[in-house]
């Protein structure tokens, strides 16, 4: 589309001037580019992230997601701004309808159906939240092109990864993850999701497990002596540890192995699993501290053990966990508790 675009314009497309609307409910840019090839509907790639790489990127936010941006075009016009903001606002209210599944008309549910166990058993902290991308082609005698979900991008926070905003192995992204929360809803995608898990990336994950990261390992270990050799002082200072790869492979594999012993349960042998959603006060804590409003799974009648509490805000000190929400709180929750039922908790500060 950029290349079509640039066709029919007299100067380059980086030198028109960038048009921002900002508000508390709109928040778009573009490029004041006068000229627009015939056909606008694709292709886009675009990049679901809450934090602006570039404030200067061509982007937009719809009523349930915070940030797209245009990785492709680079530079957009207002139409196309406009029909890729249309028809991305008309796929999400589609997938929030539950009163019909005309949200198959919008997606490509075999890629969405790949992405979300991908990420799900990989555990990806950033899950909807940065580096998410997805892609529409131009479309094709008079229907939409669907949007497709892909390439897989930014996985550094995935497996336990050696950062604070690492999941837990507990924690599953689905039921909370914009636009995926209404999938994960459904039956008909659900089992779906389901079966690729099972058919398909178990075996791989496995595969993993018995062979594929030691072989990995091996490849990169030269690398990864180097790396010491250059950053010992970080890593020490980060790790605590004496060159710790060797140490880290076997942690990444027993993350992998109580990921999948969770999902198998959650997915597969269908056992009696509780949410607790534990919720920020966005008053209290930024988002920028990604560990929280995450849904951690504990098995029927199990405790939850702990919970890594966030830090306190600027004259603010830990009181403890609460049922409820910092609107509604409730009751003080015992972590090592029995869970019976679904709950909300939130951490209380005074």
């Amino acid at each position: 589309l950029e290349e079509a675009t640039g066709a029919v314009n007299m100067e380059k497309l980086s030198s028109y001037t960038l048009n921002v609307n900002k508000s508390d409910v709109v928040d778009t840019s573009f490029s004041n580019i006068p000229n627009d090839p015939d056909d606008i509907t694709g292709g886009y790639l675009l990049e679901v992230d809450k934090f602006y790489a570039d404030d200067k990127a061509a982007r937009f936010n719809t009523d349930r997601i915070y940030s797209v941006t245009l990785k492709s075009p680079e530079y957009i016009s207002e139409n196309q701004l406009n029909y890729i903001r249309g028809f991305v606002t008309e796929m999400e209210n589609a997938l929030a309808d539950f009163n019909s599944t005309r949200y198959q008309d919008y997606i490509d549910i075999d890629s969405w159906v790949d992405m979300c166990v991908i990420q799900e058993l990989m555990a990806n902290g950033d899950f909807m939240g940065s580096s998410q991308y997805f892609y529409k082609e131009i479309d094709t005698d008079g229907e939409y092109s669907k949007l497709y979900a892909g390439p897989v991008w930014d996985m550094d926070l995935s497996l336990g990864g050696e950062t604070k905003n690492a999941l837990p192995v507990n924690v599953l992204m689905l039921p909370t993850s914009s636009w995926v929360k209404y999938l994960y809803q459904r039956p008909e995608y659900y089992e779906k999701l389901v079966t690729a898990y099972a058919r398909t990336y178990r075996p791989l994950a496995q595969e993993l497990l018995d062979y594929g990261i030691d072989s990995l390992a091996e490849q990169l270990s030269t690398s990864a002596a180097m790396n010491y050799t250059r950053w010992k002082n970080v890593v020490v200072e980060k790790t605590g540890m004496e060159n710790p790869f060797l140490p880290s492979i076997e942690k990444l594999k027993e993350y992998l192995v109580a990921r999948i012993s969770l999902l198998d349960d959650l997915w597969v042998n269908k056992k009696n699993y509780h949410t607790v959603l534990v919720t920020k006060d966005a008053n209290v804590l930024p988002y920028e501290n990604m560990y929280f409003s995450r849904a951690y799974m504990v098995a029927d009648g199990e405790p939850l053990g702990e919970l890594q509490r966030p830090d306190p805000p600027e004259g603010c000190m830990f009181e403890g966990w609460y049922y409820g929400t910092p609107s509604n709180p409730g009751e003080a929750f015992d972590l090592n508790a029995p869970v019976m039922e679904d709950c909300k908790v939130y951490a209380k500060y005074i």
